[in-house]
Parts: structure tokens; C-alpha cells; sequence
């Protein structure tokens, strides 16, 4: 994926990266302090929330190494790789928990070729190229990070319910904590409660060890 990227990591800004990013001068900072970053974070930020979290990450990038777009591109590239890693767990954890109440036939191998087969996908298919090397849209690619890191965080402790193990703490802070981070970066965020109601709904049936969890979920 990385070598499939790096071409267009030289290219310019363009479009509304011009206006959100090399035309900002609130991004401009020249010191770590909280005025600067929350002068960074509401500035030019559209959507209902303003999206604060991606416009503070375009200011560290400038903090960095001023507006080369090279450093811009290279933290996209990251966040993608990072989201195509959290995408080969989050199908694992899907794919164990399909095999432990509905295909027990399911090995590991087809687990482990199904998985990555999912993720490479993901990391090389060509829509997400505009995310990765567009500067701005950042915003979507961190709103799907933290958006795949609060459903792993869900399925693991979804697992442990169906365990009797402790459990609904890490259900509760994947959706109280991570919808609101992914709604920071941008309003797609808002998806992940309705992701996790259908894996819920298609996968586990609200169903837990006692009628209190069942109650919960």
C-alpha cells in the first residue's frame, strides 16, 4: 500500500485543501501551548461540530515542517495503514465471533486468509485514494480510525459478555468515548453506534450470560 501511494506523495494542495489548510493562518503555530491548538481547532472547520480534531492534527503538521505537502500526505498515508490494521483485527474479531455461535466449521486459516483479504482490499481499493492524498480529507480517515478502534473495542468486550467475564465497562466507553472522538474528526462518527447495533443485531442477538447484561445490551 505504502508503495502503491508513494507517487502522489510529492503532489500539491488542492482544492479545499487551499482554504482549510495552506491559506489558514491559524494553523500556523509556532509553540505547543492550548491558545494555539484551540485557535487551530475552530478555525475553518465546516460540518456541526467544526471538526476541531483534524484541523488541531493539520496544525502539528505545520508545527512539524511547515506546509510542505509532503508531510501532509505522509501523515494521511499513516492513518490509512493504521485503519487498514484495525480493519484486519476488527474482521477477526467478527469471523472468531461467527464461528463461535454460528459455523463452527470455520478454521483459523480461513479466519486469517479472510481477514487480511478484507483488509487489503480496503488499504488498496482506489476509493479511498482521494482520502489519503486529498490533504483535507483527513477528516474522513480519522473518523474511520477511531471509528474501527471503538468497534474493536465493543467486539472484545461483547466477547467477554458471552463469557461471563467482565465486559460491559469496554462496551459502554466504545460507544461513550470513540463516537464522540469520531465525531470530532468528522460527522461519520456518528455511525458508530449504528454499526454496533448491527453487528449486535446480526451477529450476538443481544444475547449475554445473565438476564442483567441482556438488559444492558
Amino acid at each position: 500500500t505504502a508503495l502503491a501511494y508513494q507517487p502522489g506523495l510529492h503532489g500539491p494542495f488542492v482544492f479545499d485543501d487551499l482554504h482549510n489548510i495552506r491559506n489558514n493562518e491559524s494553523l500556523e503555530i509556532h509553540k505547543l501551548d492550548l491558545q494555539s491548538l484551540a485557535t487551530a481547532a475552530f478555525s475553518r472547520g465546516s460540518g456541526v461540530s467544526t471538526r476541531p480534531l483534524s484541523m488541531v492534527s493539520f496544525a502539528l503538521n505545520y508545527y512539524a515542517g511547515g506546509f510542505a505537502t509532503f508531510n501532509f500526505k505522509l501523515t494521511n498515508l499513516v492513518i490509512h495503514l493504521l485503519t487498514g490494521l484495525c480493519l484486519l483485527v476488527l474482521s477477526r474479531q467478527l469471523l472468531m465471533a461467527y464461528r463461535a455461535r454460528w459455523q463452527p466449521l470455520l478454521t483459523d486459516w480461513h479466519i486469517r486468509l479472510l481477514s487480511f483479504t478484507v483488509a487489503a482490499a480496503w488499504l488498496l481499493h482506489p476509493v479511498n485514494l482521494t482520502s489519503v492524498l486529498y490533504v483535507v480529507q483527513r477528516m474522513n480517515e480519522l473518523a474511520a480510525l477511531l471509528t474501527c478502534i471503538g468497534l474493536i473495542l465493543y467486539l472484545w468486550g461483547r466477547a467477554r459478555l458471552d463469557q461471563g467475564a467482565a465486559g460491559p465497562a469496554a462496551v459502554v466507553l466504545s460507544l461513550a468515548v470513540f463516537t464522540p472522538l469520531a465525531l470530532l474528526a468528522k460527522e461519520n462518527g456518528a455511525l458508530l453506534p449504528l454499526y454496533a447495533f448491527v453487528i449486535e443485531l446480526c451477529l450476538f442477538r443481544f444475547q449475554a450470560a445473565t438476564s442483567g447484561r441482556r438488559r444492558l445490551l
